[in-house]
């Protein structure tokens, strides 16, 4: 073959490679730009939430889901907080923002305080609108209820049946079911301390009926000196508690149960009744769905029960998110999305919660469900301020589960518990005021 030719056809075979070799990587670049455009324009949606409830968790991630179906242009990253041991949400939501994971939707107990320290966004009016109740910090709403829910007896109707029970109008008539069937063997209450935070769930029933139906404000007082743990009132629910573990009605494994494991407890017969939330609801019968639930408000000593309709676990977005106007958009259409007919009467449902919105849907609720709803429509009066959460100073709560167990095991006598309990807020309302100024 001539000599040039060859030269040419190498030449030629040498610019074919390189061609395609531009080619590609051009064509790489098109695509690299095209996911770095994609990525770009996709925007990162934090939610934390408490952790321990696998209802809550399922539910909020399967509004993700179906909120992200709906919406690709966001992506919404679901966080459970840190639940230790000992941990109350609000130490958890310390650890949390440490870590940097303080961002985005957050689930708020303690709205004031976090408001208060410039760390929460104001909702914009088409949020705060869609709520029956909201709170102001300084003349601005930063949350939103995601439900209300409201405490009560859980009881096994089987058991009741068998020893010819009622539902209690009076405290000391529920007093008299626990004598009853402490005396034929079965424990009347299981309790989950094992998870220390359970503790606030007798502790919320009793100051409900012995303080807060004489003091709607007692928190707020408290936190101006005006009352005290060592007054008549709160000395009055410490006794309460003292008198029910003194009694032997609580299941002696308490300490080691944890929060989930009282369903067990509850449908294996090994305890009559479980004061909780509405929310067990579900979880319990999914552990036993044939299980003859009955549920009552715990009595008051006299007059109506005081039956809270808590909303203080709320929805909020954090300022440092909120900066960035498309990442607040984001937060604002998730939480719209949250609240919307089709997906909020799913919430409800898997959660038994009460609806927090001033427009009311029908919802397929069970029936235990529905008496509960009842109660609360005729008795129910919105919480302004959780013994966990609210105006009470952060960091008590904590300690306060440590010192119940101390009362409940005949280690602490209730005036030494009152006398803690006041050092203790006294303490901690210097603590939070200290915070504040730094």
């Amino acid at each position: 073959m001539n000599r040039g030719y060859q030269k040419a056809g190498v030449i030629g075979l040498a610019v074919l490679i390189l061609c395609v070799v531009l080619g590609a990587a051009i064509h790489k670049k098109q695509n690299s730009t095209g996911v770095i455009k994609k990525q770009e324009e996709t925007v990162i949606l934090p939610v934390l939430i408490s952790g321990g409830d696998a209802s809550w968790e399922n539910s909020v991630e399967n509004t993700a889901r179906t909120f992200m179906e709906k919406n690709p242009d966001i992506r919404v990253v679901v966080k459970a907080a840190v639940n230790a041991e000992s941990f109350d949400y609000q130490q958890s939501l310390n650890l949390m923002e440490a870590l940097g994971e303080f961002q985005g939707i957050v689930e708020m107990r303690n709205v004031e305080l976090y408001a208060g320290l410039g760390k929460l966004a104001p909702l914009p009016p088409e949020l705060v609108r869609l709520a029956e109740h909201t709170k102001t910090v300084e003349g601005k709403v930063y949350s939103i209820p995601r439900f209300y829910t409201c405490q009560g007896v859980i009881y096994n109707k089987k058991i009741f049946d068998r020893y010819g029970l009622q539902e209690p109008s009076t405290y000391e008539e529920f007093l008299q079911i626990c004598k009853t069937l402490k005396r034929h063997g079965v424990y009347p209450l299981t309790a989950g301390m094992g998870d220390s935070w359970h503790w606030d769930l007798f502790i919320s029933g009793l100051f409900a009926n012995d303080v807060k139906k004489q003091e709607p404000l007692w928190i707020d007082k408290r936190n101006h000196g005006q009352v005290h743990w060592t007054d008549e009132a709160p000395m009055q629910m410490l006794s309460d508690i003292k008198e029910i573990f003194d009694s032997g009605y609580v299941d002696h494994a308490y300490k080691t149960t944890t929060d989930s494991q009282t369903v067990e407890r509850l449908v294996e017969e090994k305890a009559a009744m479980l004061y909780s939330g509405n929310w067990m609801f579900s979880q319990i019968y999914k552990a036993q769905p044939d299980f003859d639930m009955g549920w009552f408000p715990l009595p008051a000593r006299e007059g109506d029960p005081y039956l809270e309709l808590n909303g203080n676990v709320e929805w909020s977005i954090t300022n440092e998110y909120a900066k960035d106007p498309k990442s607040y958009e984001a937060a604002v259409r998730f939480l719209t999305y949250f609240y919307s007919p089709e997906n909020y009467r799913e919430v409800l449902f898997e959660m038994n919660g009460i609806s927090a919105l001033a427009e009311k849907t029908d919802n397929p609720f069970l029936p235990v469900q529905q008496k509960a709803m009842k109660y609360a429509a005729k008795y129910g009066v919105i919480q302004n301020d959780a013994i966990s959460s609210g105006k009470t100073p952060e960091g008590f709560a904590s300690q306060m589960y440590l010192q119940m167990t101390e009362l409940a095991e005949g280690r602490s006598s209730v005036q030494e518990t009152a006398e803690f309990l006041d050092r203790l807020w006294d303490k901690k309302l210097q603590q939070n005021k200290e915070y504040k100024k730094q």
